[in-house]
């Protein structure tokens, strides 16, 4: 009976986990797209700081967006609550702030403590270091050096690569086929074959919806 429980309760999270990212996965891909787009335009120009400033959003998008609340939404926890996870791993200051990630990802098997980047380096280091100087950017100033705008691309190909196309082959999107997270590509046993849609949804305009409303009560 507890292996039964166990088993179902794991079924309607990895349900209400692809109804997330069916939902919302391409509006999320697109906003990502644009920034990382945007990015390499600044950064052929040299403008090292800005281009920095794009990457470190595209990656806050994924995280907050296409990791974190699918994941934690999908154990059961309310929206308000993955939003808080989100706020506290992408702004926190204190180091207890940053495990709240690796620790949610390892209830998938996935440990970003030990994924690499292209350039060899560690992807959590990376992220944590890229979201620090983007502080010291917007802040303070803070120069900052071509190599280190670049890292901005690296994290953000490791995170897509090793983390986020894991988790949606393991749902069953199709991604490779379709090139949508809204329609599932699905094969019978008896060989035919037939789509898994969603109703695609734009995740910020709900955010944008809810701040206003928060505003107008307060």
């Amino acid at each position: 009976m507890e292996e039964f429980l166990e088993n179902s309760l794991d079924e309607i999270a990895q349900d209400n986990i692809r109804c997330y990212l069916g939902t919302y996965g391409d509006a999320v891909e697109a906003r990502v797209s644009q920034c990382v787009k945007e990015s390499k335009k600044l950064f052929k120009l040299k403008f090292w700081g800005s281009s920095l400033t794009l990457s470190v959003t595209a990656i806050e998008i994924l995280i907050r967006f296409m990791i974190l609340r699918p994941l934690v939404q999908g154990a059961f926890l309310s929206e308000e609550w993955a939003e808080i996870l989100s706020k506290r791993i992408t702004t926190g200051r204190s180091v207890e702030d940053r495990k709240l990630l690796p620790a949610i990802l390892k209830q998938w098997k996935i440990d970003i403590t030990v994924i690499k980047t292209k350039s060899n380096n560690s992807l959590w280091d990376t992220i944590q270091a890229l979201i620090n100087k983007r502080h010291g950017f917007v802040h303070s100033g803070e120069a900052i050096q071509k190599d280190e705008a670049s890292k901005g691309f690296e994290a953000i190909d490791s995170l897509i690569k090793d983390i986020i196309a894991p988790v949606a082959e393991k749902l069953g999107f199709t991604l490779t086929e379709t090139g949508k997270w809204h329609q599932i590509h699905k094969r019978a046993p008896d060989g035919g074959e037939h789509y898994m849609s969603f109703t695609p949804l734009n995740p910020f305009e709900k955010d944008r919806q809810l701040k206003q409303n928060t505003t107008a009560r307060t």
